[in-house]
């Protein structure tokens, strides 16, 4: 194995602390209570935005990202002098495309580690080459889709003012721009979600345009998809299929009582001291995840709700029964039908429908296989709801002195449904039917001497 060079010494698969590096948990928020309830609750969101705890499924990820590169590396900058030869050659060559397709459910955190890796390579770095000033290094350029984008507004940022204006023929400006990523040594683009970029009936045509573009500008891309768009773009002739799907990584759910889930919730809740008592209830990692399904974007936006609850309400502290609340919010509404679904997909092992009989393409990867991470939402909930129906039962069948004693440690083990007890009426027997007969002939007689 020959050793690391400038340009691949960044992308070492065996980085050192990997999982600190990745991690990021900016400062708390502890001026919110000076101001408005709508200007502390947009502050708290763009906080809640930029947390990111890896897991290990990010960090596994992160290192085959950073092999891929380091690979590239190696391969495209073997030397000095082979890259002189080609930094002045009048052609560059076009090495073999490496796609990868980063995806997952909405709000599970493809955008934060898209950060992420950004935050790990983007340090500044230079060689030095004999007879030449310094280069400056990239490792890493991440490219913001929006709508109509195109290579021109990918790569305006990096590039100077100008400089891409000037350009008007695309094949000079994918030359040019190729020849910028090489001498900044870049060895990895990041692509954001793609689903946005173009809308009709040309919407795919155009994004899988866009990335085999990308991908002919040398070094290895990433880019994100939701499950819809993997389902549009399944229609896709077989050859654009094979590039674009060589590499398929999905980015999964935390799973309910996992190391990974419970660190993010401390994480999440350190935002600001209002969220302080929050996590001393021994359930409540439990509650966040029932009430997210283990996404992170979801229990961001939770915790706003959670937030603005207990403001309104002038409470100090933001407490579970404000996050009962936010979950039962209309804001939440879509976010709760959703989790919903999730849930029946997970234990029925296929893509559900909604009520309006249309399927949910939306939570299903069409490239997916049952993996036990699944198997072990799916027995989670199974278990979760049989708990529930055995507290229920419980609960209905005893008398209410035996509720007042047993209550509190059923809800303590989990919170259970609110089930009318059966009214037992005692069987009439003769005195009570004559009686009843009496009645009746009375109310009769009355209604017929009215008339």
């Amino acid at each position: 194995m020959t050793s690391d060079n400038a340009w691949s010494r960044r992308y070492n698969p065996a980085m050192p602390n990997l999982k600190e590096r990745l991690r990021f948990v900016p400062e708390p928020l502890c001026d919110l209570r000076k101001l408005y309830v709508v200007d502390a609750a947009e502050r708290l969101r763009e906080h809640l935005r930029v947390v990111f705890v890896p897991s290990e499924q990010h960090c596994l990820l992160a290192q085959e990202m950073l092999g891929i590169a380091h690979a590239r590396a190696k391969l495209t900058y073997s030397g000095e002098l082979p890259f002189l030869r080609s930094a002045y050659a009048d052609q560059l060559p076009y090495p073999s495309d490496s796609i990868t397709c980063l995806t997952g459910l909405s709000n599970v955190g493809k955008s934060a580690f898209e950060r992420a890796m950004c935050r790990l390579l983007s340090s500044p770095e230079s060689v030095s080459v004999r007879n030449h000033e310094p280069f400056a290094l990239e490792g890493i350029w991440s490219l913001e889709a929006e709508e109509r984008s195109s290579l021109r507004r990918l790569v305006r940022k990096y590039l100077k003012s100008g400089e891409v204006q000037s350009i008007q023929s695309s094949t000079e400006l994918e030359d040019h721009v190729r020849r910028q990523i090489y001498l900044r040594g870049v060895c990895l683009l990041m692509l954001g979600e793609l689903q946005f970029v173009a809308k009709g009936n040309d919407a795919n045509i155009t994004i899988v345009n866009l990335v085999m573009q990308l991908a002919r500008l040398g070094p290895p891309i990433s880019f994100s998809a939701n499950f819809s768009l993997l389902h549009k773009l399944r229609r896709r002739p077989e050859e654009e299929r094979r590039r674009l799907f060589a590499r398929i990584r999905e980015i999964e759910p935390d799973s309910r009582g996992s190391t990974a889930w419970k660190e993010c919730c401390i994480a999440f809740c350190a935002a600001a001291p209002e969220f302080a008592d929050l996590l001393t209830a021994q359930t409540t990692a439990d509650t966040l995840h029932a009430y997210t399904f283990g996404t992170r974007g979801r229990l961001a936006k939770l915790l706003e709700l959670a937030y603005r609850s207990a403001r309104e309400t002038n409470g100090a502290k933001v407490l579970l029964a404000h996050v009962d609340r936010a979950y039962q919010s209309v804001d939440y509404l879509d976010e709760r039908v959703t989790i919903r679904a999730l849930e029946r997909q997970a234990i029925e092992g296929g893509p559900v429908r909604d009520i309006t009989k249309h399927e949910r393409r939306d939570l299903h990867n069409p490239y997916a296989q049952r993996t036990n991470g699944t198997v072990t939402v799916a027995k989670q909930l199974a278990v979760a709801h049989a708990q529930r129906v055995h507290e229920a039962m419980v609960q209905a069948a005893c008398t209410p002195e035996e509720k007042a004693r047993i209550g509190p440690k059923l809800r303590a083990s989990g919170k259970g449904n609110n089930v009318s007890p059966i009214v037992r009426k005692p069987r009439p027997d003769k005195e009570s039917l004559l009686a009843a007969a009496e009645k009746f002939r009375q109310s009769a007689t009355k209604r017929s001497g009215s008339k």
